[in-house]
Protein backbone atom coordinates (compact mmCIF):
# COMPACT_ATOMS: atom_id res chain seq x y z
CA UNK A 1 0.00 0.00 0.00
CA UNK A 2 2.60 2.41 0.72
CA UNK A 3 4.72 1.57 -2.57
CA UNK A 4 2.20 2.40 -4.79
CA UNK A 5 0.77 5.13 -2.96
CA UNK A 6 3.69 6.61 -2.81
CA UNK A 7 4.37 6.29 -6.62
CA UNK A 8 2.06 9.91 -6.83
CA UNK A 9 5.88 11.84 -6.21
CA UNK A 10 6.29 11.05 -10.66
CA UNK A 11 3.00 12.78 -11.07
CA UNK A 12 4.00 15.73 -8.84
CA UNK A 13 6.51 15.43 -5.92
CA UNK A 14 4.38 17.28 -3.42
CA UNK A 15 1.30 15.05 -4.03
CA UNK A 16 3.42 12.31 -1.97
CA UNK A 17 3.39 14.41 1.03
CA UNK A 18 -0.48 14.86 1.36
CA UNK A 19 -2.45 12.55 -1.22
CA UNK A 20 0.08 9.51 -0.68
CA UNK A 21 0.42 10.27 3.03
CA UNK A 22 -3.92 10.57 3.30
CA UNK A 23 -4.80 7.42 1.30
CA UNK A 24 -1.98 5.62 2.62
CA UNK A 25 -3.29 5.92 6.47
CA UNK A 26 -7.28 5.30 5.18
CA UNK A 27 -6.78 2.18 3.02
CA UNK A 28 -4.11 0.61 5.38
CA UNK A 29 -5.97 1.61 8.26
CA UNK A 30 -9.05 -0.34 6.31
CA UNK A 31 -7.00 -3.35 5.62
CA UNK A 32 -5.56 -3.94 9.29
CA UNK A 33 -9.29 -3.35 10.44
CA UNK A 34 -10.69 -5.68 8.03
CA UNK A 35 -7.91 -8.39 8.45
CA UNK A 36 -7.87 -8.12 12.30
CA UNK A 37 -11.53 -7.11 13.24
CA UNK A 38 -12.20 -6.32 16.53
CA UNK A 39 -14.12 -3.37 18.83
CA UNK A 40 -10.95 -1.92 19.66
CA UNK A 41 -9.27 -2.31 15.39
CA UNK A 42 -12.77 -0.61 14.69
CA UNK A 43 -12.29 2.23 16.96
CA UNK A 44 -8.48 2.83 16.28
CA UNK A 45 -8.88 2.61 12.41
CA UNK A 46 -11.79 4.18 12.38
CA UNK A 47 -9.98 7.48 13.38
CA UNK A 48 -7.36 6.34 10.91
CA UNK A 49 -9.59 6.31 8.32
CA UNK A 50 -11.80 9.08 9.18
CA UNK A 51 -8.24 11.37 9.64
CA UNK A 52 -7.02 9.91 5.96
CA UNK A 53 -10.69 10.80 4.18
CA UNK A 54 -10.05 14.41 5.65
CA UNK A 55 -6.70 15.15 4.60
CA UNK A 56 -7.49 14.03 0.80
CA UNK A 57 -10.41 15.89 0.94
CA UNK A 58 -8.96 19.17 2.18
CA UNK A 59 -5.73 18.65 0.17
CA UNK A 60 -7.81 18.65 -3.05
CA UNK A 61 -10.06 21.89 -1.95
CA UNK A 62 -6.38 23.76 -1.22
CA UNK A 63 -5.10 22.52 -4.71
CA UNK A 64 -8.02 23.77 -6.46
CA UNK A 65 -8.58 27.31 -4.74
CA UNK A 66 -8.25 30.70 -6.38
CA UNK A 67 -5.99 31.48 -3.54
CA UNK A 68 -3.59 28.52 -3.94
CA UNK A 69 -3.37 28.75 -7.51
CA UNK A 70 -0.09 31.08 -7.45
CA UNK A 71 1.74 28.08 -5.33
CA UNK A 72 0.30 25.41 -7.48
CA UNK A 73 1.79 26.76 -10.46
CA UNK A 74 5.17 27.14 -8.55
CA UNK A 75 5.51 23.54 -6.97
CA UNK A 76 4.19 22.09 -10.94
CA UNK A 77 7.48 24.00 -12.14
CA UNK A 78 9.15 22.55 -9.48
CA UNK A 79 8.14 19.26 -9.93
CA UNK A 80 8.80 19.10 -13.78
CA UNK A 81 12.51 20.45 -13.31
CA UNK A 82 13.14 18.00 -10.27
CA UNK A 83 15.49 15.04 -11.31
CA UNK A 84 14.22 11.79 -11.28
CA UNK A 85 16.74 10.35 -9.05
CA UNK A 86 15.46 12.53 -6.60
CA UNK A 87 11.82 11.64 -6.83
CA UNK A 88 12.95 8.35 -7.03
CA UNK A 89 14.60 8.88 -3.76
CA UNK A 90 11.87 10.75 -2.08
CA UNK A 91 9.53 7.58 -3.39
CA UNK A 92 11.79 4.88 -1.39
CA UNK A 93 11.93 7.29 2.13
CA UNK A 94 8.37 7.88 1.97
CA UNK A 95 7.28 3.85 1.38
CA UNK A 96 9.63 3.56 4.63
CA UNK A 97 7.62 5.58 6.45
CA UNK A 98 4.46 4.88 5.31
CA UNK A 99 5.02 1.72 6.08
CA UNK A 100 6.33 1.95 9.92
CA UNK A 101 3.57 4.59 10.18
CA UNK A 102 0.69 2.67 11.56
CA UNK A 103 2.52 -0.28 13.36
CA UNK A 104 0.94 0.77 16.48
CA UNK A 105 -2.68 0.08 14.79
CA UNK A 106 -1.01 -3.09 13.43
CA UNK A 107 0.25 -4.20 17.08
CA UNK A 108 -3.31 -3.19 18.91
CA UNK A 109 -5.59 -5.13 16.19
CA UNK A 110 -3.03 -8.12 16.57
CA UNK A 111 -3.84 -7.59 20.25
CA UNK A 112 -7.98 -7.67 20.12
CA UNK A 113 -8.14 -6.11 23.67
CA UNK A 114 -9.44 -2.51 24.77
CA UNK A 115 -7.71 -1.41 27.49
CA UNK A 116 -7.63 1.61 29.15
CA UNK A 117 -4.54 3.14 27.76
CA UNK A 118 -5.48 1.89 24.69
CA UNK A 119 -8.83 4.04 25.01
CA UNK A 120 -6.69 6.99 26.03
CA UNK A 121 -4.23 6.68 22.80
CA UNK A 122 -7.67 6.54 20.66
CA UNK A 123 -9.02 9.18 22.41
CA UNK A 124 -6.13 12.01 21.81
CA UNK A 125 -5.60 10.54 18.32
CA UNK A 126 -9.22 11.67 17.89
CA UNK A 127 -8.67 14.62 19.53
CA UNK A 128 -5.82 15.59 17.49
CA UNK A 129 -7.47 14.69 14.37
CA UNK A 130 -10.72 17.17 15.07
CA UNK A 131 -8.29 20.02 16.05
CA UNK A 132 -6.63 19.51 12.82
CA UNK A 133 -9.67 19.95 11.22
CA UNK A 134 -11.07 22.67 12.76
CA UNK A 135 -7.78 24.55 12.29
CA UNK A 136 -7.62 23.58 8.76
CA UNK A 137 -10.79 24.80 7.79
CA UNK A 138 -10.41 28.04 9.62
CA UNK A 139 -7.38 28.35 8.29
CA UNK A 140 -8.89 27.97 4.34
CA UNK A 141 -11.67 30.61 5.41
CA UNK A 142 -9.24 33.46 5.70
CA UNK A 143 -6.85 32.53 2.84
CA UNK A 144 -10.42 32.67 0.78
CA UNK A 145 -10.82 35.96 1.03
CA UNK A 146 -6.92 37.06 2.14
CA UNK A 147 -4.23 34.48 0.68
CA UNK A 148 -1.31 36.26 2.35
CA UNK A 149 -3.46 37.30 5.65
CA UNK A 150 -2.42 36.46 9.14
CA UNK A 151 -5.12 34.09 10.86
CA UNK A 152 -6.06 35.15 14.10
CA UNK A 153 -9.60 33.97 15.00
CA UNK A 154 -11.14 30.73 15.47
CA UNK A 155 -8.28 28.21 17.22
CA UNK A 156 -5.75 30.56 16.29
CA UNK A 157 -6.28 33.13 18.65
CA UNK A 158 -4.97 30.99 21.68
CA UNK A 159 -2.48 28.61 19.57
CA UNK A 160 -0.13 29.64 16.61
CA UNK A 161 0.10 27.06 15.04
CA UNK A 162 -3.49 24.36 16.18
CA UNK A 163 -2.94 22.99 12.76
CA UNK A 164 0.36 21.11 13.37
CA UNK A 165 -0.41 20.68 17.20
CA UNK A 166 -3.24 18.58 15.97
CA UNK A 167 -1.22 16.59 14.00
CA UNK A 168 1.48 16.39 16.75
CA UNK A 169 -1.28 14.94 19.44
CA UNK A 170 -2.82 12.17 16.46
CA UNK A 171 0.79 11.12 16.73
CA UNK A 172 1.10 11.40 20.59
CA UNK A 173 -2.15 9.10 20.56
CA UNK A 174 -0.61 6.87 18.51
CA UNK A 175 2.52 6.03 20.68
CA UNK A 176 0.21 5.81 23.63
CA UNK A 177 -1.97 3.17 22.13
CA UNK A 178 0.96 1.23 20.44
CA UNK A 179 3.39 0.82 23.12
CA UNK A 180 0.18 -0.16 25.39
CA UNK A 181 -0.29 -3.79 23.09
CA UNK A 182 3.68 -4.16 22.67
CA UNK A 183 5.60 -5.74 25.48
CA UNK A 184 9.11 -6.18 23.52
CA UNK A 185 12.11 -3.41 22.35
CA UNK A 186 12.19 -4.58 18.78
CA UNK A 187 8.03 -3.98 18.16
CA UNK A 188 7.95 -0.27 20.46
CA UNK A 189 11.17 0.86 18.24
CA UNK A 190 9.04 -0.01 15.45
CA UNK A 191 5.92 1.49 16.37
CA UNK A 192 7.47 5.14 17.71
CA UNK A 193 10.07 5.57 14.52
CA UNK A 194 7.62 6.81 11.90
CA UNK A 195 5.19 9.15 14.07
CA UNK A 196 8.14 10.51 16.48
CA UNK A 197 10.24 11.63 13.28
CA UNK A 198 6.61 13.45 11.82
CA UNK A 199 6.30 15.05 15.90
CA UNK A 200 9.88 16.11 15.12
CA UNK A 201 9.10 17.02 11.56
CA UNK A 202 6.18 19.44 12.89
CA UNK A 203 7.92 21.14 15.39
CA UNK A 204 10.53 22.02 13.02
CA UNK A 205 8.04 23.30 10.82
CA UNK A 206 5.92 25.46 13.67
CA UNK A 207 9.58 26.60 14.47
CA UNK A 208 10.56 27.55 11.23
CA UNK A 209 7.17 29.55 10.08
CA UNK A 210 7.83 31.66 13.38
CA UNK A 211 11.04 32.62 12.59
CA UNK A 212 9.83 33.97 9.01
CA UNK A 213 7.03 35.91 10.61
CA UNK A 214 9.58 37.27 13.29
CA UNK A 215 11.80 38.02 9.90
CA UNK A 216 9.08 39.52 8.08
CA UNK A 217 7.86 41.77 10.58
CA UNK A 218 11.81 43.02 11.74
CA UNK A 219 12.06 44.05 8.18
CA UNK A 220 8.53 45.58 7.56
CA UNK A 221 8.60 49.57 7.54
CA UNK A 222 7.43 51.34 10.44
CA UNK A 223 3.86 52.78 9.96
Amino acid sequence: VASVSCLLVFVNFVYVFNYSYAICVALSSALIWWSMPSVVAALMAGVGIAYGLRLFWFTWQRMHSESYAGKVKIIDENSAAMPLPIKLAIWFQCTLLHTFHLMALYFVAAKGVLTPVIVLGIAVMFAGTLIEALADAQKQAVKADEPDGLVTGGLFSRWRHPNYAGEILLHVGLIIAGLAAVNNLPNMLALIVAPLYIIILMISEAQRVDQLHACLLYTSPSP
